[in-house]
């Protein structure tokens, strides 16, 4: 389902996680604190399962910002940004996930069946525990607060907003 272009004219922030996996929330987590900060500037999409539902929502978006939590062997609550290109394959990932199917899995056939956004940034938060239960760590919960800020970079100024010393309106 393609959402009407007023809305499109939004960036969606996908958070993807399983809400019963500890650090594998943060992606959820980030994206309700993202859309808390900006507010109407966003569109927030859950995804606490599967994430290759996301080929058919985010095919024909300009710009799509996904959160989600990463095991690559930094330190938990770490904090990297990805430009995923559309040729390029800088997402590593395990062939298994807490999800059906991993987002780094999700991201390639995105690009084999040309199902990936204009733009997609991946947020990915080194996770600890990623066992059952709820409530994430404490270095994974303070990442949260970096994701948002990132973010913020990454939008750039409200529309509206004055730089170069002037005032700036808040999201």
């Amino acid at each position: 389902m393609t959402p009407p272009a007023s809305d499109r004219a939004r960036p969606l922030v996908v958070g993807v996680g399983h809400p019963g996996r500890r650090d594998d929330a943060v992606g959820l987590v980030a994206a309700r604190a993202a859309g808390h900060r900006f507010g109407g500037r966003i569109r927030v999409l859950e995804c606490p399962g599967d994430p290759v539902g996301l080929l058919d929502r985010w095919a024909d978006e300009p710009a799509v910002y996904l959160l989600d939590a990463s095991r690559s062997g930094s330190a938990p609550g770490t904090v990297r940004a990805i430009a995923i290109g559309t040729d390029a394959d800088p997402v590593d990932g395990p062939a298994t996930s807490t999800h059906g199917l991993s987002v780094a899995e999700t991201i390639r056939l995105g690009r084999a069946l040309h199902r990936l956004p204009a733009q997609l940034t991946l947020l990915a938060v080194e996770a600890g525990d990623v066992s059952p239960g709820e409530g994430l760590t404490p270095p994974v919960a303070g990442a949260v607060v970096r994701v948002v800020e990132t973010l913020a970079v990454l939008l750039g100024p409200p529309d509206g907003a004055r730089s170069a010393g002037g005032a700036t309106s808040r999201a």
